[in-house]
Formats: structure tokens, sequence, C-alpha cells
């Protein structure tokens, strides 16, 4: 078919066949004209060269792709087999004693649950009764024996490691002197030192860890001696009490806190008050003739020893 632009029209030319380089435009210098598709400078490839496409990157093969599907799987084994080796592992404590058995945290049932024996203590038994003051510890029981004569003698009995009484009786008109031997027959205490007829109790006290075994008596006249346990003291319960000449109370209850105690006394001699009970040997009286006055009674005091040869009173404050 005839070029229907011309001759001299370059840039209509016929179309060019699928698959063939293009052909440079009639009149255009050989020189110029490079084939397409090769660098600058490289001559036209042969005849019959026709169009190649762009080069393909090579495929993935076979290994790849079995790694690809085989690594994950071979990963899950793993830690299956890991978590169940570490689940079968059973922990040892080393260093305990041989007596001591530690159990599994988790009982399956081919294994029994190991159990620890200890000794079982006693079962504890609270009591909800209502509370009450503490009991007053009560010294030791004596049998209670009388012994009496005439004027002057030594009077022996079983060795007394505790505080006791004796109840005095004496008619006569010279000295009366009661002294306490220990069973060396060194001197624990002169209970009595009175002139003329006398009656009263005392309290037969040991000192020192020792024990009084015996009872010097000096009299011009008949005399009783009664001996017998603390526990038989005169009781003072009530908020008063009163009596006359040497006594001994047991108080009922004890003096607890700041207790007080009013006092009087109508006589001509010694006026004497001790305590005993509380934290030591207290002595809250000591005078002559007529008193009137308030003294403490330490806490804890469980008896009052009065020596006295008139009328006396006590009253709790």
């Amino acid at each position: 078919m005839a070029n229907q632009y011309g001759p001299q029209d370059r840039y209509h030319q016929p179309q060019q066949p699928y698959g063939q380089p293009p052909r440079p435009p009639a009149g255009y210098p050989r020189q110029y004209q490079q084939p397409y598709g090769q660098p600058h400078g490289q001559s036209y490839p042969p005849p019959g060269y026709g169009y190649n496409p762009p080069p393909q990157k090579p495929g993935k093969g076979a290994v790849f792709w079995l790694l690809v599907v085989c690594a994950p799987i071979l990963l899950l084994f793993g830690c299956v087999a890991v978590v169940v080796k570490v689940g079968s592992v059973t922990t040892t404590t080393t260093g305990a004693p041989p007596d001591v058995v530690y159990a599994a945290p988790t009982q399956t049932a081919e294994s029994a649950p190991v159990t620890e024996t200890r000794p079982s203590a006693p079962p504890t038994t609270v009591s909800t009764a209502p509370s009450s003051p503490p009991a007053v510890a009560q010294p030791p029981q004596i049998e209670p024996k009388t012994y009496s004569g005439t004027g002057a003698k030594v009077v022996k009995f079983d060795p007394i490691s505790d505080p006791a009484l004796v109840t005095f009786t004496h008619t006569g008109s010279a000295n009366f002197i009661v002294t306490a031997l220990d069973s060396s027959g060194a001197t624990q205490d002169v209970p009595v030192n009175a002139i003329g007829s006398y009656s009263g109790t005392r309290m037969l006290s040991p000192r020192n860890n020792t024990q009084i075994a015996a009872l010097e008596i000096k009299a011009d006249g008949q005399w009783t001696a009664n001996v017998k346990s603390l526990s038989a003291a005169r009781t003072w319960s009530g908020p008063s009490i009163e009596g006359r000449g040497d006594q001994v109370l047991r108080l009922d209850p004890p003096a607890e806190g700041l207790a007080t105690a009013q006092v009087t006394h109508s006589g001509k001699a010694n006026f004497i008050v001790q305590t005993h009970g509380g934290s030591a040997l207290n002595l809250p009286i000591n005078e002559i003739g007529n008193y009137s006055g308030e003294v403490q009674l330490p806490s804890g005091t469980t008896v009052v020893e009065i020596r006295a040869d008139g009328a006396w009173s006590f009253r709790r404050g």
C-alpha cells in the first residue's frame, strides 16, 4: 500500500509487524539508528532476531518448600516434648531433716497422698465462765496441838518451815517471855514479852530458810500454847474489824491497788502493825499509847499482824 502521506512524511510510516524491532524513519542516518533493546553503540542483531521478554528470577526449589512445611511441625513437637519432660520432673529439696517427708503438690490416681505425722497436742479447752479474783494461796496445814505448864519450860514439836500461829495464855505477876528456837537452838523470834497476865495470838515466822522446832517459855504462873496453821487466823472480810491485844488477821480478799485503812488504838504500851504477803514486809505503824490515823495496805497484803495492849479498830478506806 502506498504511503498516503507522501514520501517526505517520516512520522507516518507503515505499521511495524508485531514482534519485530521498530525501524528507523526513512532518511535517518544509519550511524544514529539504534536497535530497540540494545545499548548505544551496538549494531543490529542478525536477521530474524525477534522480541525477547525480560529474564525471570529462578523459582524456589522443593527443598525450600519442604523446610517451610516441616520446620513448624518439628518446632511444635519439640515444645510438646519439653513441656512433658518438665511436668514429669519432681523437685527434690536437699538438706532437709530425715524425718520430714515432702509430698508432691498434685495427687494422681497411681500415687496415694503422703501425710506427715507429728505428735498431736492435747486439745485446748477455752473456758467461758466469768473471771474471778485469783485465789489466795493457802499455807500448809498444821495439826493443832496445845501445850501447857507452869513456870519455865522448853516445848519441842515437829519443825515448822512455814508461818504458823500460836495462841498464848498466862496467869501470873512476873515476866512472861516466849522465845522461838530453831533445830540448833538459835533464837529466831521473841513472839511474847509481857508482864503479868497475858492473852493473845502471835505469828511464828521462820527466817533465812530455817525451821522453828521449839518454844522457850519463861513464866511465874500457869500458861498454855496452842500451835496451829496460819489459815486458822481471824478473817477480815468486811469493811471493818475490831479487837483487843495481840492478834493476827487474814484479809479476804487481799488488798489490791492503792488500798488504805483507818486505824485506831486505845492503850498505854506499844502499838505495832505489820503487813505480810505484799512485795515486802511492811511496818506501817510503830507507836506507843493511843493512835488514830490512815495507813496504806500494800497491794497483795494477805495478813495483818497486830501487837497492842488495848482496844483497836481497822476500817478499809
